[in-house]
């Protein structure tokens, strides 16, 4: 029996390519390890049609596992152009073309006023939550 020959030419075992999933991983894990785990990034993702939809949240569990949607990316299976949508600002969808341009539109939304003071507002109250009562705390 003969090798069939091949039609596809060289597929890379592991492509080189950051994709606008990975890079929202890379956010999430960064968020836990920035916050020494008091708050952890959450991606999920979903299929609808030839569209993939994922989203970033920050998750707080000692809010018994509080979580806000921060923001939202589409895309087709050709990964770029992304939409992203700021779910904590102003609502809106923005376009970009590449992967730089997605990091930048990224670095926007989650380095946003509006991002940064919940963010520091669910690391407070993760905080208040875990902190050991002191003696003014007790009641007798």
């Amino acid at each position: 029996m003969s090798t069939p020959e091949n039609f596809w030419g060289d597929i890379p075992k592991k492509p080189n390519i950051r994709t606008p999933l990975s890079i929202l991983k890379e956010q999430a894990d960064l968020l836990g390890k920035l916050t020494d785990g008091a708050l952890a990034g959450r991606v999920e993702t979903h299929s609808n049609g030839e569209m993939l939809n994922h989203s970033l949240g920050v998750v707080v569990s000692a809010l018994n596992n509080y979580e806000i949607e921060v923001l939202g990316v589409r895309h087709g299976l050709r990964l770029y152009p992304t939409e992203i949508q700021d779910r904590i600002g102003d609502g809106k969808w923005r376009d970009a073309e590449d992967q730089e341009s997605y990091i930048q539109v990224l670095r926007s939304i989650l380095g946003s006023k509006d991002v940064r003071n919940v963010v520091e507002a669910l690391l407070a109250q993760a905080q208040a939550n875990e902190r050991p009562p002191s003696k003014d705390d007790i009641p007798f």
